[in-house]
């Protein structure tokens, strides 16, 4: 029982586990909640096939009480689902306790901590969304502490909309396909929709001058095709309902179906997200895009989403969820007792940079609060039951630009932590927990864009052939283990006749995101590995059912170049 977690519970991992399973379909991570109890809730956070789960909740007296679970896909279901129309998955695993010396101790030998069972957790996940009634942003649960057993449905907590980090130009990819439903025997065709002579598709999206987003491309000479609606944002994931209409340019555009784009997740590289068109034969696909350099920049850069702990204190921990401008922040610690109690801090913004260093390193800072409210086997109260008091700040202090070439420059998977509770003064630095890979969910194949950023004057822009396909070309990305390196990971693409470009490099996980650090070389095919060109590294990486998207750091010589690189993933 070593460990615990790292932070809280190696424990909980090295507990046998059956036979690994495929990865989880979509991506649970963020805050949940039920509104009928808004002081109680739920944080989940997914890498590949696991999901770390932190329940908090209140004990008998009022006072704030949290326990963890790892939660794995149920190989056998334990809770039957009848006429499930929705394809509900079961995640379950046991839920633990732990006691750990107070928040103002010293580091203390790690095993010191505590860990009991408690109970178990089980969450259940709609996922053929599209049909009518099946929410992906709402499941139900299902635990037990003590005996006490509880059962009620959450939603993703949603306090922030990255509506407008969405707007900018980016070579994008779309990919297409009639839905698994029977069709009538002549199918509106697809072509139409994408650029002509499978040229490079340039996506645009902007506001469309009421509360929506229109995102737009060329389709061929002074032609192009549009999806415009609202935009909403739910949890992590936003989400644009509405029409898409295509024709010549310069002239109101025939309306040819309702369109809607989901799991929409967007960061500094770009955005990747899931389609569907609602023509006679349904047309559903994924979309995605690399982001060319703007003149706006994020309000928080990079994303802090996940878990994080302090080796020193193991069974100590701190949850960040980020949306746009404000990332939600749960430290669970313990009291003086070594009983566990949790603190938030709901808005921890940024409030500047601190240096302009090599990293120019970023502070986000709010108030931290405690909370009371009726023990997690109550029935639902008045919101006005909730009591909640400002105990001190709490400050969160991590770099901010692109890691370079090289594993560790500038590295986004350290912060320096400083919080007080009742006037006592901790400050730790923690880093991201990671404990799964998405590296196997990067194979596959994508249809993609990559951008590299204006270089320095003396520098060559490598925004052309040989590095990408020529005349525009559609990028085609293909990703796989690499066969010199088993811990490797090659994404090539062709740039003309019988030309290529590839990245091979060893791949890391650092909490949600992933990186790739190695060689970017490119030439012919079939004359042994292409020269090197020099290395890179992919940083920021994000994976899901959708697509991937990263930051690039490439070095040509003394030339260094950043960017963006984003795939849309073939079925």
């Amino acid at each position: 029982m070593r460990y615990a977690l790292r932070f809280l519970a190696s424990c909980i991992f090295c507990l046998p586990l059956l036979a690994r399973p495929a990865a989880l379909p979509g991506d649970l991570t963020g805050i949940w909640f039920d509104s009928h109890h808004p002081g109680w809730g739920l944080g989940l956070l997914q890498q590949n096939d696991t999901i770390f789960a932190t329940l908090f909740t209140y004990d008998s007296s009022g006072a704030p009480s949290w326990n963890v679970a790892t939660l794995k896909l149920a190989l056998v279901p334990s809770i039957p689902i009848a006429h499930d129309l929705c394809a509900t998955i079961e995640l379950s695993g046991p839920l633990y306790g732990t006691q750990w010396p107070s928040f103002g101790s010293v580091a203390n030998p790690q095993g010191s901590v505590q860990v009991q069972a408690v109970g178990t957790m089980v969450v259940l996940v709609p996922t053929a969304l599209l049909n009518s009634g099946c929410d992906g942003n709402t499941v139900n649960i299902q635990y037990s502490i003590g005996g006490a057993q509880v059962a009620t449905a959450v939603t993703r907590e949603t306090w922030s909309s990255n509506q407008a980090r969405l707007y900018g130009q980016y070579p994008a990819g779309l990919v297409l396909n009639y839905a698994p439903l029977p069709c009538p025997s002549n199918p509106p065709s697809i072509d139409g929709f994408l650029p002509a002579g499978g040229r490079q598709l340039s996506m645009n999206i902007a506001a469309d001058g009421t509360a929506g987003v229109r995102l737009f491309w060329g389709t061929g000479i002074d032609t192009l095709c549009q999806i415009g609606g609202t935009y909403s944002q739910t949890g992590q994931l936003g989400a644009i309902s509405g029409a898409m209409s295509c024709g010549p340019v310069g002239i109101p555009l025939d309306p040819l179906a309702s369109a809607k784009v989901s799991n929409l997740r967007v960061s500094d590289a770009g955005f990747v997200g899931d389609i569907a068109i609602g023509t006679s034969c349904p047309i559903v696909g994924t979309i995605s895009g690399a982001r060319r350099p703007s003149q706006s920049s994020p309000v928080i850069p990079g994303d802090v989403t996940g878990l994080w702990f302090d080796a020193n204190h193991p069974g100590w921990g701190m949850s960040l969820a980020q949306q746009n401008d404000a990332a939600f922040a749960t430290l669970f610690i313990y009291d003086a007792s070594g009983v566990p109690g949790w603190y938030v801090a709901s808005r921890l913004e940024n409030i500047g940079i601190l240096d302009f260093g090599p990293c120019a390193t970023m502070s986000l800072t709010g108030p931290l609060y405690r909370t009371q409210w009726p023990s997690f086997g109550s029935p639902a109260n008045p919101q006005g039951s909730m009591q909640f008091q400002s105990v001190g700040t709490m400050t969160v202090r991590v770099a901010t630009i692109p890691q370079g070439t090289t594993a560790g420059a500038c590295d986004r998977n350290s912060a320096a932590v400083q919080y007080s509770i009742d006037g006592v003064q901790s400050a730790v630095t923690v880093t991201r927990q990671t404990w799964s890979s998405n590296q196997a969910r990067l194979y596959g194949q994508f249809a993609g864009g990559l951008v590299f950023f204006p270089p320095a004057s003396s520098c060559p822009d490598l925004n052309d052939y040989p590095t990408l396909p020529p005349v525009n070309q559609q990028m085609t990305i293909g990703g796989s283990a690499d066969s010199s390196n088993p811990s490797g990971v090659l994404l090539g693409w062709s740039t003309g006749i019988d030309t290529v470009c590839q990245i091979t490099g060893a791949y890391s996980q650092g909490g949600q995101l992933g990186a790739l650090t190695g060689t970017f070389a490119c030439g012919p095919i079939n004359f042994g590995p292409p020269p090197s060109m020099g290395p890179i590294r992919l940083s920021s990486l994000s994976v899901s059912d959708s697509g991937f998207a990263a930051d690039v750091a490439l070095d040509v010589g003394s030339c260094h170049y950043l960017g963006a690189i984003a795939g849309a993933r073939h079925p």
